[in-house]
Order: structure tokens, then C-alpha cells, then sequence
């Protein structure tokens, strides 16, 4: 028989995927409610106390380049869903990776934690051509500028080399790639010209050959 007035103790079980709530009861009053270890005094009457519990939710961040890209509440011993793939300019996504591993989406959750997105800088090829033959290829890694050109090739008699086009444009060599590109060799026909000076009439005319 527990007599009234007496103070007694409550301590909540621990809950696997739980954490304590607080204690409710209509016949008594808790010297802390929402603290799982507390106590109580029991009147000269039955109580019914009651421990609740809520659910226990991790969050899951993905970065992408230091940046947040997506955040995932995912509760206790649950999975997090695949976000779609970021893009990165210049780059290509390959996967989501933990601590340097590839991250399982299925295996359960039981912390918070950050998943990162892993990328490979793009490769791309310069193709440079004489004639619609290639003259020599090039590789750019993605976001820097094509640096320099290849020697000059030497152009057909009576003729001189201009530049490299692409589609029509000139290229210089700060010109950044977004993808593999093909270069065209021009030349023009080098205009030649003479100075004839007509004596009796005191003019002089321009020859171009």
C-alpha cells in the first residue's frame, strides 16, 4: 500500500528510435513533466501515468561546391531518397559520397549527416585541321582557355596563313571550350602590288598580281 503525500520517483525506459516526450497523467502533478528522470506525489486514489515519445529524425544535407543543394529529414533507421544530380560547369556529377565512400541509399539512418557531391573536371579536345585534314589535336580541361596554338602551318605558294576559325569566327587563344571543338586553318591569297609611273602623263598606277 503506498500512502498518500509521499513523493515517488519516475524514471522513463528508453525507446530505440524514441526520445522522451514528457509524462501525463489527469490525477497527479510532475515536479518536471518533460524531464524523463522526476517524481511525483501519489494521492490516496489509482493513478494511471503515462510516459510519452516522440520519433527521432536525423537531417541529411547534401552539398554540392560548398553549397547547400538539398536537406532531408529522414527518421530514425529510415533511408534518404536520392536528390537529382547537381550540375557543376565545366564538370561531370559522378556520385554522393560520405567520409570519401560512396553513400548507400540504402542503408538506414541513425545520425546527421552531410553527403557531398563528387566531380570530374571535363576533358575537351581541341581538333585543329588544314584542308579538312588534321593538322593536331589539343586537350583543355574544363574552364580554362585554350593557352596557346600550335605552330603556324605553312600555307600553299602565293598564299598566307590568317588564323583559326571556328564556324566561321576567328579564335584567339583566351577563347574557353564547352565542349570538344574543331578548328579551321584560313588562307588568303597574298596580294602583290606595283607602282607603274606614266612619265608623260605624270601619273602613276597601282598593279595588284
Amino acid at each position: 500500500c503506498i500512502s498518500q503525500k509521499k513523493a515517488l520517483p519516475l524514471r522513463a525506459e528508453s525507446k530505440t528510435g524514441k526520445s522522451f516526450n514528457e509524462w501525463t497523467s489527469n490525477q497527479v502533478t510532475f515536479n518536471n513533466p518533460t524531464s524523463s528522470v522526476t517524481s511525483f506525489t501519489m494521492p490516496a486514489q489509482n493513478v494511471e501515468i503515462v510516459a510519452t515519445y516522440n520519433d527521432i529524425y536525423y537531417t541529411v544535407t547534401f552539398d554540392s561546391d560548398g553549397a547547400e543543394y538539398d536537406t532531408q529529414s529522414v527518421i530514425y533507421g529510415g533511408t534518404v531518397s536520392r536528390p537529382t544530380d547537381p550540375t557543376k560547369q565545366y564538370y561531370t556529377f559522378n556520385e554522393w559520397k560520405y567520409n570519401d565512400s560512396s553513400v548507400n541509399f540504402s542503408a538506414p539512418i541513425y545520425e546527421n549527416r552531410t553527403y557531398i557531391a563528387d566531380f570530374t573536371q571535363n576533358e575537351y579536345t581541341v581538333t585543329y585541321t588544314v584542308n579538312t585534314d588534321t593538322y593536331t589535336t589539343q586537350t583543355v580541361l574544363g574552364g580554362n582557355s585554350i593557352g596557346s596554338f600550335p605552330a603556324d602551318p605553312t600555307p600553299a605558294t602565293g598564299y598566307q596563313f590568317d588564323g583559326w576559325y571556328l564556324n566561321g569566327t576567328e579564335i584567339n587563344t583566351s577563347y574557353i571550350p564547352t565542349g570538344n571543338i574543331t578548328l579551321a586553318a584560313r588562307f588568303s591569297e597574298v596580294i602583290v602590288s606595283q607602282e607603274v609611273q606614266d612619265i608623260n602623263q605624270n601619273q602613276t598606277y597601282n598593279f595588284a598580281f
